[in-house]
């Protein structure tokens, strides 16, 4: 009889499950790595968009604007009276024309918020406010000047707010040994209601001090 061949039963098919398994592992492996991978991106993703607890410096420039500075004061010497006004103010040479009042002053303010502020003095012999034309002319139109009355330095001074052509007007009655004069104080501005001039405006008017 013949010597029979052995046969490579259980042999042969063992390389297929060698080489599923591996491919299991590699995808185990390579599934790990991902996970990894990701979770280091999602931290590095959070601590970037996260709140810092430190201080970094120099890195992000800081381009917020500061506000400008208020300008530095003057002080005004008059005949009359002296005042402090903001150094962006240009005041103007006295005009002769004008004999009818005793004292009269310009100050220009240019810039982004053109500004003219008038300065007159003039003898008001019976002290009523009333018979300054300027002032009554403005007390009979109360639809377009609001009055307000204001005590400074311990006299009445009246100022006439026209909010549609931005100007204000303090009208000051001032007695003194020498007889009675009237402070006519306006300021105008090309900005309608601008709060920063009418704050402006209050200052210089509180900073009056007759002579």
């Amino acid at each position: 009889m013949a010597a029979s061949t052995p046969t490579q039963t259980g042999i042969t098919p063992d390389k297929p499950r060698r080489s599923k398994r591996k491919f299991v592992r590699r995808l185990i492996v390579a599934f790990i790595v991902l996970a990894v991978l990701g979770a280091v991106s999602y931290v590095a993703y959070r601590m970037l968009i996260g709140p810092s607890e430190g201080t970094v410096a120099g890195i992000i420039p800081d381009n917020t604007v500061q506000p400008a500075a208020a300008p530095e004061l003057e002080q005004f010497e008059g005949t009359y009276l002296t005042f402090a006004y903001p150094g962006n103010y240009v005041v103007r040479p006295p005009s002769s024309d004008d004999t009818h009042n005793l004292e009269t002053h310009t100050f220009v303010a240019s810039g982004m918020m053109h500004k003219i502020l008038t300065v007159t003095v003039t003898s008001l012999p019976s002290g009523k406010l009333e018979d300054d034309t300027s002032y009554y002319m403005r007390s009979l139109h109360p639809e377009t000047y609001q009055l307000k009355p204001e005590v400074i330095q311990g006299e009445k001074v009246v100022v006439a707010v026209d909010a549609k052509d931005s100007q204000e007007a303090a009208f000051w009655v001032h007695k003194s040994a020498n007889g009675v004069n009237l402070l006519t104080f306006t300021v105008s501005s090309v900005t309608v209601g601008s709060a920063a001039t009418a704050q402006e405006y209050q200052k210089m008017l509180e900073s009056v001090r007759w002579r």
